[in-house]
């Protein structure tokens, strides 16, 4: 499949923590398991939370990710989101990136 992840710049950190923000506690512990984790697992974890606790928002960000809209990563293929994924892991500094979000997301929701 032909699908190409943009890198990450400013406004992903925004998204990723509003996503993370939405997260029950049950998503939270899911996202906190993953600390010593690979980035591809801590990659997958974010999207599959999102997927959970916040569909839309997950639906847009991984959208904008690759150039399209909610509406048409709708009708991609299925494994279009494990694409996206793996496209993810593999950019520099995601883990850093995904932990700085998850921060941002506990300051977001009132939680130190």
């Amino acid at each position: 499949m032909d699908i190409k992840v943009r890198p990450l710049i400013v406004d992903d950190l925004f998204a990723v923590a509003k996503i993370i923000a939405k997260a029950t506690s049950e998503g939270m512990k899911a996202l906190a398991s993953v600390q010593d984790a690979s980035e591809r697992e801590v990659g997958m974890a974010i999207v599959t939370v999102g997927i959970t606790h916040a569909e839309k928002e997950t639906k847009a960000w991984l959208a904008d990710l690759v150039g399209k809209t909610p509406e048409e990563l709708s009708k991609m293929p299925i494994m279009t989101v494990m694409y996206i994924a793996e496209q993810l892991a593999e950019q520099e500094d995601i883990k850093v990136f995904f932990t700085r979000a998850n921060a941002l997301a506990k300051k977001l929701a009132g939680k130190k």
